[in-house]
């Protein structure tokens, strides 16, 4: 089924909308005529755990015989209103703890108490750390049970182990989500069901976070992610939340201190130890929660927070290979059979990270009344990294009329042909600071709720140090075996030693700091009308929400050029051998930036400022960036006998105001000054079921309409010549939003004891997503746009709207404690999921083939297996994402594809009193490198290279 975006011929929506109001016209008649007849009261209450007091989130509340029903939220807390006077039972279900059924009396036009405290023999067990581990799978099942949308929820006490508070640790392990790495092992963007993260949506509490980055894409390494309780990956919005985001939602939910009784503080201390170059860092943490009386009422003051600092090395190697294609026909002279790839240079490199991290998340609630409660929210996350790669680069040949020798696994080029060997190194301090506070209140009056929200964050990065020097080194002549095609052999033949300076011909110094951020600012508010009646209950919910994000990057540049040895430009005081070796390659020698830096200053005449580069480089990436999204939604939800439905409608409108620079082949001196603005509307139909067919199996059904927004950068990008070859980048402000229909199916059975098994399938169809295109051209306008020309000699590359996507599949998991096997087999525990899609994306230029969109994997596998016995817990777990698509090319020839990569983990832990646990956690046990290849799925043409090597944390926790 295909929606116009317009929605203007919307019939299938239309006819659900137009259902979805009978059946609530239906419920309010029915409401009002049986509350005529008989005087309503309220029930309100906390539901917890009966062993540790804590808030039970997703509790089943109902009053029997009635229509009356709900669920408890983060507190723990339930209102029910409409409920005829008199005496009823009252039920309260949980998965994993024994259900109860109290009496309670309910007054006209009043409101009733009733706690319950809940428990069962599965949460007190012996150790307190398998009673933590057994709630957390219980509040994740609950609450994933009583979601309005298809959604995966994780608690607290099953993140794991989250190096420097990255969350992306633990969203690795979750269905249908796969967490791209940096090189060095680093996990930032997160994609949902095969969609990179700019098409998905990162919030806390609710709120889209700002990035640093160019991407709409968060990464998670921009926030430290401790003093928070929840993790929610909302696969299918219902329409009270953002709709934009094609994949799908990540919100993180922040700790409160009404989520339990009582005071809690608690102290971790812990050393990471990182094998690559057997450096040591240090992780410290404090949380403390507790609850005041403020009036002389309960304890209606909540105070919340956390405060960590992380200190570690992220040191990695990597080698960088580039390829040609040598064909028969256009290379006769070399004999081949087939097309060949040469490789032309290798770059074998290490990688020196060291990073800083601190953060504090708070939470202050207070509770003015049963039905009146507030809270203020800050955050801050502060990180800095201090990298250098130092590098070699050799070349072997890029000239294919000067080649000797080509075969599968080895070249050269001909005796006279000589080439460089480059010395290069980078090193760069940079800072991130994400910061925000949210205010807002939630009211309850008879049968309304309204809730509201303001947001104010800020997440900025500063280069401050940035510099990078290429130092290039002639005559030499190279043969390259890789019958190792990950441990290439480089051989000089004509016997020039890279340790031999004297015939340097040039420096390339570029100095390049630069600030980046976004500032974010949006209000919402709800209301919501609940219904109640014999037969039908329900809600009527509108909303309206407003944000603003202003979005700018100022990038200063100088480039400098310095000249041979024989001018006089001493280079061997600059540079420094290197003892190291990457994948079996020596390293010679690199630049030593401190010393680049005080010649600079000293001797300034030495460096020639390059001021055509300088002048492009300063402001071709510059932009300042003004957008604002108004949304507004109506959402009906209908429940009779075991079956609901919510259905409705969002409308998102957004505006984008640009300014930037263009560069100009007519006046390459002058880049000129571009302002733009772009306005458009989308309409995000919902219709979402659920049919509790048993007791704990539940089938839902699913369609909404979501979008997502071109990055910015590709927006406002100016047109960048590189200056060695040619070749053109650039932005694309004609680009267009991209447009889904979703479509769900999901099938969850619940164990009595807190185990899930589900089976899900999702079809997305998806109009306008976004890919890198590449022509040839030879030539430019006369505004410096590349004209095409399928014969020219070079590149321009620019993102484009692909013509669209069809992205589908079907999604298992399975989560069981094996209770019933006899000791002591009874403490093991399983964890397994497993994502099985298809990916077609239609790609202008290359229709016949069938390529899936960018970071699309089809096989996604998790697999844990858990053991806990007295005071022991530990868990080794495995994970694997198959190949996916980086970047395309002209043709597949030079596709970029990341290959297959799998990780194991170990944690453990040991409950050595009541208030102190020791811990041990191993971080990629297995040790396996990330590996990108050239050419569509090329396994043997390894393009990219990285190890890091394994990190182990232990340490221990203690409570009070």
């Amino acid at each position: 089924m295909t929606i116009s975006p317009n929605f203007s011929s919307s019939h299938w929506a239309g006819f659900s909308l137009q259902r979805a109001a009978s059946l609530l016209g239906a419920m309010i008649f029915a409401s009002v005529g049986y509350t005529a007849e008989n005087p309503a009261g309220s029930l309100s209450g906390r539901v917890s755990d009966a062993v540790t007091g804590k808030s039970l989130q997703g509790a089943i509340v109902r009053v029997l015989g009635t229509s009356a029903a709900t669920h408890t939220d983060v507190e723990g807390r339930y209102t029910l209103s409409g409920i005829p006077s008199g005496e009823h039972r009252l039920e309260i279900d949980y998965v994993g703890l024994d259900s109860q059924i109290n009496a309670v009396v309910v007054p006209t036009g009043a409101t009733t108490t009733a706690n319950a405290a809940l428990g069962s023999a599965v949460l007190q067990l012996e150790s307190v750390t398998v009673s933590e581990s057994a709630r957390g799978a219980a509040l994740a099942v609950n609450q994933q049970k009583t979601a309005a949308g298809i959604m995966n929820i994780v608690s607290e006490e099953s993140f794991g182990s989250m190096i420097n508070g990255n969350i992306g640790y633990a969203l690795q392990r979750l269905p249908g989500l796969t967490v791209n790495e940096d090189e060095d092992g680093t996990p930032s963007g997160v994609n949902i069901r095969g969609l990179e993260s700019k098409y998905n949506s990162f919030q806390l509490d609710g709120n889209r976070l700002p990035t640093s980055g160019n991407s709409r894409a968060f990464s998670t390494n921009q926030l430290t992610a401790d003093g928070i309780s929840n993790i929610e990956v909302i696969k299918a919005p219902t329409p009270d939340r953002d709709g934009d985001a094609i994949g799908g939602i990540i919100n993180i939910t922040s700790r409160s201190a009404f989520q339990r009784e009582g005071r809690a503080i608690e102290f971790t201390g812990s050393g990471l130890y990182y094998d690559k170059n057997e450096k040591w860092g240090y992780n410290a943490a404090i949380n403390y929660l507790d609850t005041f009386r403020v009036g002389g009422g309960e304890k209606n003051l909540g105070v919340s927070f956390s405060a960590t600092s992380y200190r570690s090395a992220r040191d990695y190697d990597n080698l960088d290979k580039d390829y040609i294609l040598l064909t028969p026909a256009n290379n006769p002279g070399l004999g081949l059979t087939q097309p060949t790839y040469f490789h032309t240079n290798g770059a074998p490199q290490t990688n020196f990270r060291d990073t800083k991290s601190r953060g504090f998340s708070g939470s202050l609630d207070f509770r003015a009344n049963p039905r009146a409660t507030f809270y203020l929210r800050p955050f801050y996350s502060h990180a800095q990294v201090e990298a250098e790669k130092a590098r070699n680069r050799i070349y072997v040949n890029t000239d294919v009329t000067r080649i000797a020798e080509a075969t599968y696994n080895t070249g050269r080029s001909t005796p006279s042909t000589l080439t460089e060997y480059r010395y290069q190194n980078d090193f760069s301090f940079t800072e991130n600071d994400a910061y925000g506070l949210s205010f807002g209140g939630r009211h309850e009056l008879d049968t309304i709720v309204f809730n509201y929200d303001a947001f104010y964050s800020k997440n900025e990065s500063n280069k401050d140090r940035s510099l990078a020097y290429v130092i290039r080194n002639q005559g030499f002549s190279v043969a390259y075996d890789q019958s190792n095609r990950a441990e290439p052999v480089y051989t000089i033949l004509n016997g020039k030693s890279p340790y031999d300076l004297s015939t340097i011909n040039r420096g390339d110094l570029t100095i390049n700091p630069r600030d980046a951020g976004e500032t974010a600012k949006s209000v919402k508010a709800d209301w919501e009308k609940k219904f109640s009646g014999s037969e039908i209950s329900g809600s009527l919910k509108f909303g309206a929400k407003y944000r603003s994000t202003h979005k700018d990057q100022d990038q200063s540049s100088r480039v400098y050029r310095t000249g041979t040895v024989a001018s006089g430009f001493p280079y061997a005081d600059l540079l420094q051998r290197i003892d190291h070796t990457t994948q079996g390659i020596p390293l010679s020698l690199y630049p030593d930036l401190n010393k680049t830096e005080a010649l600079l200053r000293s001797s300034p005449g030495l460096f020639a400022l390059q001021s055509g580069d300088a002048l492009l480089n300063d402001v071709i990436n510059d932009y300042d960036v003004e957008e604002d999204t108004s949304a507004a939604y109506v959402m009906g939800t209908a429940k009779w006998r075991r079956s609901s439905l919510i259905t409705g409608l969002r409308v998102e409108r957004n505006a984008f105001r640009s300014e930037t620079y263009r560069f100009s082949a007519s006046t390459p001196n002058t880049p000129g000054r571009i302002q733009a603005k772009r306005d458009y509307t989308v309409w995000l139909p919902g219709v979402h079921l659920r049919h509790e067919l048993r007791r704990n199996l539940i089938l839902r059904e699913s369609y909404n309409r979501s979008y997502s927004r071109p990055d910015v950068d590709r927006l406002v990008a100016g047109l960048n010549v590189d200056a060695n070859t040619g070749n053109i980048s650039g932005g694309n402000p004609n680009l267009k939003e991209s447009i889904s229909d979703n479509y769900d199916v999901q099938l969850e059975y619940y164990t009595k004891r807190s185990g899930l098994y589900s089976v899900g399938f999702f079809y997305k169809n998806i109009k306008g997503f976004y890919y890198d295109s590449s022509y040839r051209f030879s030539t430019v306008d006369a505004n410096g746009y590349p004209i095409a020309d399928p014969n020219g000699a070079l590149t321009f590359r620019t993102p484009q709207n692909a013509l669209g996507a069809k992205n589908y599949g079907v999604e298992l998991i399975a989560r069981q404690q094996l209770f019933f096997l006899p000791k002591p087999f009874s403490g093991f525990g399983v964890s397994l999921s497993a994502t099985f899609t298809e990916s077609d994306g239609k790609y202008p230029g290359r229709l016949s083939e069938k390529l899936p969109t960018y970071g699309f994997s089809d096989k996604i596998y998790y697999a844990a297996l858990e053991y806990a016995a007295g005071k022991f817990r530990a868990q080794l777990s495995y994970r694997l994402r198959s190949d996916y698509l980086e970047g395309l090319d002209v043709d597949n020839t030079f596709d970029d594809w990341f290959g297959e990569y799998e990780s194991v983990d170990w944690e453990s832990s040991y409950q050595v009193t009541k208030q102190m646990k020791v811990f041990l956690n191993v971080n990629n046990l297995s040790d396996e490198p990330q590996i990108s290849y050239q050419g569509f799925r090329h396994t043997d043409n390894p393009e990219d290279i990285s190890s890091y090597g394994l990190r182990a944390t232990f340490g221990a926790t203690y409570k009070f």
